[in-house]
């Protein structure tokens, strides 16, 4: 049963008529009082119907004569035979939270039982935990039995004890049903797994797919340090930048992809200095690692800004998501190159 948590009180409650005359009669108001919070919690509809005058003078903490409390309420009109008087009024919005709360229970419960049938929530468990405990009680005693048993055979003394036999295999069973539920869930994630990256594949044209198709399946050991070189060149620029490079990372495979196409990691490490002395990288930001070396082109336009090796590419990317076309070649200040 809900309970209503709070009850209303008016303002002029101490100087009504039948409050004055409670006061009057029995010497105080705090039964009365006492009377409509136990209701709001144990008959939140105001019905004391079925229970005894003995219990609501309990309730209300009177130890007064026996029947003199609830008599004066009775009688100054605060009581009406076993209903509250204005107890609707008294309660407003908690009648009306309390029936919400009942009917959204109720629907709550409809919902469970049209998924579940009429199994309630942990009938099931409850079963399947019986049953097991009660398995392994039956196969606790029946290994006693054999012991008794055995030691009636051989006089009194006892062999090392036999091993629990199976029973009825019910844990058994159940541990199958669990696994293969656990397996089934693990299927269904993995399978959730590949459609999202076949998905994120669609999207970005391939992208990935291209990213795996450039790394080998081995690195060479050749390799290792000069990429790691490549690294800790960048962290100099960005020290909080890749502390700790990792083989898997999209970074190294673009490394590694430049390197195997015939750059060199001081041409890379050259590159990056390119990339940090122009000013429109610079003040848009666009300075991170994977950028470089994305492809040859941009090592090679990296190269261009440091003035390493001279390109036919266009010193800054074509006018595509928001790079700016160059109007003329840059020209070297110091290690800023303004356009």
């Amino acid at each position: 049963m809900h309970s209503i948590p709070w009850i209303r009180l008016y303002v002029s409650f101490f100087t009504h008529r039948k409050t004055m005359r409670l006061r009057r009669e029995l010497g105080t108001i705090e039964p009365v009082l006492r009377l409509w919070v136990w209701a709001a919690e144990n008959a939140p509809d105001g019905d004391l119907s079925g229970i005894s005058d003995e219990d609501l003078e309990d309730a209300m903490g009177w130890r007064g004569e026996p029947g003199k409390a609830i008599g004066c309420i009775r009688g100054c009109g605060f009581l009406d035979g076993s209903l509250l008087h204005g107890w609707e009024e008294r309660t407003g919005a908690g009648i009306e939270s309390l029936t919400r709360a009942r009917k959204l229970s109720a629907d709550r419960q409809q919902r469970y039982r049209e998924r579940h049938g009429n199994a309630l929530p942990n009938e099931v468990e409850t079963r399947l935990s019986r049953a097991l405990h009660d398995d392994r009680r039956g196969e606790e005693r029946r290994v006693e039995e054999r012991k008794e048993e055995d030691q009636e055979k051989d006089g009194g003394q006892v062999d090392n004890p036999l091993p629990p036999q199976p029973g009825n295999a019910l844990p058994n069973e159940v541990e199958t049903r669990l696994s293969r539920a656990l397996h089934d869930d693990r299927r269904g994630e993995e399978r959730r797994v590949e459609e999202r990256k076949e998905e994120d594949q669609e999207k970005d044209g391939g992208q990935e797919q291209l990213a795996l198709t450039e790394a080998p399946t081995a690195l060479s050991p050749s390799l290792f340090e000069p990429i790691r070189s490549v690294f800790a060149h960048y962290r100099t620029y960005h020290p909080r930048a890749c502390p700790n490079p990792k083989s898997t990372s999209t970074e190294w495979r673009k490394i590694r992809a430049r390197m195997e196409g015939g750059y060199s990691a001081s041409d890379l490490c050259e590159a990056i200095d390119g990339y940090h002395k122009d000013q429109w990288h610079i003040e848009n930001g666009q300075l991170s690692l994977e950028l470089m070396m994305r492809d040859d082109s941009h090592v090679t336009a990296g190269l261009g800004f440091n003035g390493s090796r001279p390109t036919s590419k266009l010193t800054h990317p074509p006018n595509v998501g928001g790079y700016p076309a160059p109007t003329q070649e840059p020209i070297v200040t110091g290690r800023m190159r303004m356009p």
